[in-house]
């Protein structure tokens, strides 16, 4: 997938690339292939009456969460949200594929493109940490760049 800069639509809803419904049937396909259910509405399970989805995972990792919620100001919102929340995570996991470096924040630089934790908002034990110990770095990419 290559992600482009492009145009922002503004409905009552917010500003997205596109409208909620146009998401959910890019997106619903992909739900089965990464192991999620199918969205489930659970509005009526509180009494505020805010449309919210839920969503199970079952294969996550361990320690992981398997179920992903989105809420929203329509029904549509809510379950592209869920949806969303959903695939980002999944995304965002590590599989066992993926090159991981093991050293210092200095050795990873030299290894790939890396992201300085000093621009990331980390509590400031973690930034007196991260420059000299040895830690696991995984690859990222840099959508603007294509790298």
């Amino acid at each position: 997938m290559i992600l482009n800069r492009c145009p922002k639509c503004s409905p009552d809803t917010g500003i997205r690339v596109m409208p909620p419904e146009e998401t959910l049937k890019k997106v619903l396909p992909l739900l089965a292939p990464a192991g999620m259910g199918e969205p489930e509405n659970i509005t009526d399970k509180d009494n505020i009456g805010i449309p919210v989805f839920s969503i199970d995972r079952q294969e996550t990792a361990l320690g992981k969460p398997k179920y992903y919620n989105g809420k929203g100001a329509t029904v549509e919102q809510a379950e592209a949200s869920a949806v969303m929340e959903c695939i980002e995570r999944y995304s965002a996991e590590q599989r066992e594929s993926d090159p991981i470096v093991v050293g210092t924040y200095d050795e990873a630089c030299e290894a790939m493109l890396t992201v300085d934790p000093a621009d990331l908002i980390l509590p400031l034990p973690v930034l007196d940490f991260y420059r000299n110990a040895e830690i696991a770095w995984c690859r990222g990419f840099e959508m603007f760049r294509g790298e």
